[in-house]
């Protein structure tokens, strides 16, 4: 087994594994769910996660974070990495406080520094642009049925295209929506209990 069709096995296995924690009765169509929660709780924060897995060889994996946690509130980042087939790791990140970051009307785009995470029309995108950091990237996850718990959303593996610089890719992608009015390690520890 080659390296990339193991790691799109493990992908399903743990896809799989998630899918069956999910309880059935939850569960929002693709134009529900995903919106940022934005609680007003001192401690809170959410977080989407956007992974990608290429044919060519390419990883995409980029967090956008919103937190009451400071600095002030609704402060934002984006960070990630984009991984070359080679292995070669580009990482970005940026960091805006309450006003310099945009949050689209109805909750489901984001924009931080130079990257944004459109959750709002029947793709996924995902657009990160930075000379600096030598990225220039659009990936597009096709929508797929919302699923999901009262702390967090999911969207199992979909099919993944766009563009790294000027190459057409293509591949599997997932994204995760997370939240909480508690600081993460509470959170963690409760579970853990």
């Amino acid at each position: 087994m080659t390296p990339s069709v193991r790691v799109r096995v493990t992908l399903v296995a743990w896809c799989v594994l998630l899918a069956a924690t999910v309880p059935p009765a939850w569960s929002a169509g693709p134009d529900t769910g995903l919106a940022a929660r934005l609680s007003s709780a001192d401690a809170a924060m959410e977080y989407w996660d956007v992974t990608a897995w290429l044919d060519s060889g390419e990883r995409v994996v980029a967090r956008f974070l919103v937190t009451n946690q400071g600095p002030g509130d609704r402060t934002a980042a984006a960070v990630g990495h984009v991984v070359e087939a080679d292995g070669r790791a580009l990482p970005f990140q940026w960091g805006r406080r309450r006003d310099a970051w945009t949050l689209g009307a109805d909750g489901r785009r984001l924009e931080i520094g130079k990257a944004v995470l459109d959750l709002s029309g029947p793709m996924l995108v995902l657009t990160v642009v930075s000379k600096k950091r030598g990225i220039d990237l659009r990936i597009e996850l096709v929508r797929s049925t919302v699923s999901g718990t009262p702390d967090f959303e999911v969207m199992l593996p979909m099919p993944a295209r766009g563009r790294i610089g000027s190459t057409d890719v293509t591949g599997t992608g997932a994204l995760t929506h997370t939240w909480m009015d508690r600081a993460e390690a509470d959170v963690l520890t409760r579970r853990d209990e």
